[in-house]
């Protein structure tokens, strides 16, 4: 079980990484996932603008009878997880953040050579069409754990991931390249009880 949260913790946070000019090939934009996990579907909508530097995942979670909604908020070098039901979160420096999804948003896919394929452990295995937008599939296995996702401009547009008989799957539902952000969506609230790991 706790390793099933911890799961859920690393997709709801899915593209953390260090700071890049351009994390992803367009400006700003949002995507809506479908995670089945166990027999429930959740949700994760994803905000991105300055290519991907500032960035929030809003992720509502149902599972085993209960309901979570979390926000995940990156910028300044920061990752700040918020639970939006108890208004509590904590904040980790993007440095220290040592989650891994087996989507690495340091790499640009669509610029991999067949020698830094084989250095991640990577293979590149053709294209699908997800949510109108055509991705090139990529497997990885790592550890014993199966991953199979599909890149779009650095962009996933899904993931299945295989671990010790649990399998993951998130799949765009929705993409737009001109989204109308939610008020506040990039913003830290103040009236949150925020604990810096």
């Amino acid at each position: 079980m706790k390793k099933i949260i911890l799961i859920l913790l690393v997709i709801c946070s899915a593209y953390i990484s260090e700071a890049q000019e351009k994390k992803y090939g367009i400006e700003k934009g949002m995507v809506v996932y479908e995670m089945e996990l166990m027999g429930s579907k959740s949700t994760i909508t994803m905000y991105f603008k300055d290519y991907g530097t500032i960035q929030s995942s809003v992720s509502e979670i149902s599972m085993f009878g209960m309901s979570t909604k979390m926000r995940t908020i990156e910028k300044d070098g920061f990752v700040y997880n918020l639970n939006l039901n108890k208004k509590t979160g904590f904040k980790t420096s993007i440095d220290n953040d040592e989650n891994d999804n087996g989507i690495d948003s340091e790499i640009n896919y669509e610029e991999l050579t067949d020698d830094e394929l084989v250095e991640y452990n990577a293979k590149k295995v053709g294209y699908e069409v997800i949510a109108g937008k055509k991705g090139t599939v990529y497997t990885l296995n790592e550890n014993g754990s199966e991953n199979t996702f599909c890149i779009w401009k650095n962009i996933p547009l899904k993931w299945e991931a295989k671990d010790e008989g649990v399998t993951i799957l998130t799949k765009a539902i929705e993409v737009s390249e001109s989204p109308a952000f939610p008020e506040g969506v990039f913003e830290i609230p103040n009236d949150y009880n925020i604990t810096e790991m």
